[in-house]
C-alpha cells in the first residue's frame, strides 16, 4: 500500500468525524474543566489495573501494563521504585491517564443524573403545592 494513500484515508476519516461533529453535535447543558494536580503522578496502579482488566483478556498484554507502571525511574543515575502514578513522557501515560479519569467522567455524570432527578421532584412538588394552595384559595373564596 502507497504511504500516502493511507495518509490520504486518515484525513478522509478526519474530515468526515469533523463534519459529523459539525452538522450533529446539538450542545451542552453543562461543562466541568478543571486542572488535576499531579494526575499522572497519583494515578493508583491497582485501581488502574482492576479497570483495564475489566476490559483486556489478553493476560500478555496487561503484564506489559503492569511492567511499565513498575519500571521506575532513574534520577542522578540512581534507581527509583514507582508505586503509584504512570511515567513522565510516557507514551502509555495519557491514555492509561484518560482510561483512569473515565470513571472520573462516569461518576460526574452520575452526580449529575442524580441532581437532575432530584431538581424534577423537588419542581414537582412545588408545583402540586401551588396547585393545591390555588384549589384551597379558591374554595375560601366561594365560602
Amino acid at each position: 500500500m502507497n504511504p500516502f494513500s493511507l495518509v490520504i484515508f486518515m484525513a478522509s476519516d478526519l474530515i468526515r468525524a469533523v463534519n459529523e461533529i459539525k452538522y450533529s453535535f446539538k450542545g451542552t447543558n453543562w461543562f466541568i474543566e478543571d486542572d488535576i494536580c499531579g494526575c499522572f503522578n497519583n494515578i493508583d496502579h491497582k485501581i488502574l489495573l482492576n479497570l483495564l482488566e475489566n476490559k483486556i483478556k489478553d493476560s500478555k498484554f496487561l503484564n506489559f501494563i503492569r511492567k511499565f507502571l513498575k519500571a521506575g525511574y532513574l534520577e542522578d543515575w540512581k534507581y527509583h521504585r514507582t508505586y503509584s502514578g504512570t511515567p513522565q513522557g510516557g507514551i502509555l501515560s495519557p491514555i492509561l491517564a484518560n482510561i483512569y479519569l473515565n470513571e472520573l467522567d462516569n461518576k460526574v455524570e452520575q452526580l449529575a443524573s442524580l441532581f437532575y432527578k432530584k431538581a424534577d421532584k423537588f419542581l414537582d412538588e412545588k408545583r402540586t403545592l401551588e396547585t393545591d394552595t390555588q384549589g384551597t384559595s379558591e374554595i375560601a373564596q366561594i365560602t
